[in-house]
This record gives C-alpha cells, structure tokens and sequence, in this order.
C-alpha cells in the first residue's frame, strides 16, 4: 500500500545466512525493504530478527493495515526439509516472533508456500502440493478470521489448476482477477503467467499474459539456430 517502499526477497551478503558457518549468502533468500526517496532508492536493508533467519524466507505478502506479515519459511536440515507459511504481528513499533499456519494451511510433509493476501485479510490465496490438488502444486485458498487463525483450505479447481505446477499466486480484489504462474496450460515454454476472472462462484478460462511478460528461451533457440546453420 506505500508506492515509496517496497519488500522483495532476495539473496545476497546482507543475508542472516552469514550469522551460521558453511553458509553462502548467495545460496539463501531473506526478505529486504527498500524506501524511494525523490527519485533516489535508499541502500537495501535486511527485514531482520526475528522474520529473517539463517534458513530461507520469501515471498511475503503484507495486510493492508500493515499489521501482519505473511510469508513462506524453508528449513532444511540433514533429516527433513519443511516448506511452510508463517505470519508475524507488527505490535508496540516491533514485529514479534514468526508462527507458522495451522494445519488447515500447513500438513506435514508437503508444501505450502507463495501466500497472497486479500485487502480485507479474510482470504488467503498459496501454493501447496497436498493432497486432494489437481497434481503437482495447485493454487488454493481459505478465510482468515479476526485473530489470524486460518479456516479450511479449498481448491481453486480443475479451471485453474492442471498435473503440472501452478504457483505464485495474486488475487486483486477490486477487479476480482487472479493472476499467477503455470507450466501445465498452453503457453510459450516453463511457466507462463495466466490471469483468469471470478464470475459469481467460477472461474473464467485462464488466459495467457503473453509478451512482453514472457520471452521464449533465446540462447535455446540460438543454439539450435547454429545447430541449423552448421
């Protein structure tokens, strides 16, 4: 909601990573912040303690009211690897400690990542490979309640998602249009950007953003043009 800031993963050496030895900051993502001042970025500066950590976080997703931070967790250890969502509460100028989703969001052993908030924060849009999807990742969607707690999670179904993978998802409220990303739909090559429109309680055929949102593979293809050539 602030076009003079903006909140991005990435990773690079400012990364908590460095916090742990045998950590490459380059091989770890945080969240970063950003502020525009005249025309001039500010230097980048890590979201930090305790939303950053030495592990992944990204692609976070902030309710209107700057109040609660959604965003997406990946552990990695030499027994397990968790890929989940948590939220952190902005309280007394201070964010406070990250709680991951319940079990209505996140179910042991799958993924659920890449959440995308409604204005209100009643609906909460992710990606997740858990049971009961169309294949691979799905988009799905639940309520969020007052407090924060998250309701049943429902499929967006067989209009949206495909076998393949559908991730990325943004919903924006005012024209009731859902964008994000699939590699299961007709399209130029590897995911492609879809957006499809809610009518009543369906959802129109997906359509392809196309270029310039998607370029074709242009080493492949020179590749193969020399292939030709030769």
């Amino acid at each position: 909601g602030d076009e003079q800031t903006i909140l991005f993963t990435s990773a690079r050496n400012e990364s908590k990573a460095l916090e742990e030895q045998n950590q490459n900051p380059y091989y770890l993502c945080d969240l970063f912040v950003a502020e525009k001042k005249d025309t001039t970025w500010s230097p980048v500066q890590n979201f930090g303690n305790p939303v950053n950590t030495p592990f992944h976080e990204g692609a976070a997703t902030l309710s209107g009211d700057k109040s609660r931070l959604y965003f997406t967790r990946w552990i990695t250890t030499s027994d397990n690897k968790v890929c989940a969502i948590y939220v952190s509460k902005y309280i007394n100028g201070h964010w406070l400690e990250p709680m991951k989703l319940n079990a209505n969001v996140n179910i042991a052993a799958y993924k659920s990542m890449q959440p995308a908030l409604s204005p209100d924060e009643s609906i909460l849009f992710f990606s997740s490979d858990r049971p009961g999807g169309q294949g691979k990742m799905d988009i799905w969607y639940c309520t969020i309640d007052d407090i924060g707690n998250a309701g049943p999670a429902f499929n967006l179904g067989p209009t949206i998602n495909t076998p393949e993978d559908e991730v990325t998802p943004f919903y924006n409220y005012f024209t009731q249009t859902l964008y994000y990303s699939s590699d299961g739909l007709l399209g130029i090559g590897g995911l492609d950007i879809f957006k499809a429109y809610k009518s009543d309680t369906t959802w129109t055929i997906p359509k392809n953003m196309g270029r310039p949102f998607k370029q074709k593979y242009k080493r492949t293809s020179t590749k193969l043009q020399q292939k030709s050539e030769k």
